[in-house]
């Protein structure tokens, strides 16, 4: 039966090269549709989808790309395990607080504005 899925290419750095060269070759193109407006309406929605469909494929190879290192595995051990007051809590799992409180107490009767 026919395989609709895409099969990987041996050499994606090559394949995005071509791709790239094959994009730098349509500004002439591009050039003479911003000047040359007797083009018919199929033809620019036809390479409007075109486009959109590129932008999105290339988003994602840019996401891909810039992505550091995929972390595999469970996270570090820090330390002997500590369970909360519910004892479900595995307290030594949970990230880590930071410094600052960002629930500060209420101001004091001084700060207080009348009604």
């Amino acid at each position: 039966m026919n395989d609709l899925r895409p099969t990987p290419d041996a050499d994606p750095i090559a394949t995005l090269d071509a791709l790239a060269t094959a994009l730098a070759r349509l500004e002439p193109q591009l050039e003479l549709w911003l000047t040359a407006s007797s083009h018919a309406l199929s033809e620019r929605e036809r390479a409007r989808r075109a486009a959109m469909h590129l932008r999105l494929q290339a988003s994602r190879i840019v996401a891909v790309l810039d992505a550091g290192p995929a972390q595999s595995g469970p996270a570090p051990w820090r330390g002997q395990e500590r369970r909360g007051p519910n004892r479900a809590t595995n307290v030594a799992r949970l990230p880590e607080r930071p410094e600052d409180r960002h629930d500060r107490d209420a101001p004091g009767p001084a700060d207080w504005e009348p009604f």
